[in-house]
């Protein structure tokens, strides 16, 4: 998986952990978020798992997305070490709220987009 390898140079080379978000589904009732985390060998095993547990629900609370799962890398090995899993429902939650922004997790409107614009189809007459 690039993602895994990307990550796992990043973290060894500046020692912090590195993630990937990916948001799916085609309406809020099947939604999922996916989060990738690598972790340096700096950051202890117990510390990461509560760091990604603590982005998982802030991030989906912030998307209202319905599941979400998450996968701790280690960035020396590269191997998955942790799965997490929240589908609980999403309700206004002050707390999570305030979590996601001292967390400064980027909300979908400032994130510029990656894919070129649709092609508009042409008909030949």
């Amino acid at each position: 998986m690039q993602f895994s390898h990307v990550n796992q140079l990043l973290s060894r080379r500046d020692g912090t952990e590195h993630t990937l978000a990916l948001i799916g589904g085609t309406s809020q009732a099947n939604s999922h978020l996916l989060i990738w985390m690598s972790r340096p060998q700096v950051l202890d095993h117990a510390s990461a798992v509560e760091h990604l547990r603590s982005y998982l629900t802030a991030k989906k609370h912030q998307m209202h997305v319905a599941r979400a799962a998450g996968f701790l890398l280690d960035a020396s090995s590269g191997q998955l070490t942790d799965f997490l899993f929240d589908n609980r429902p999403v309700e206004p939650d002050p707390e999570l709220d305030q979590l996601a922004e001292e967390m400064g997790l980027q909300a979908v409107t400032g994130l510029s987009r990656t894919l070129p614009p649709p092609q508009t189809r042409r008909t030949s007459r």
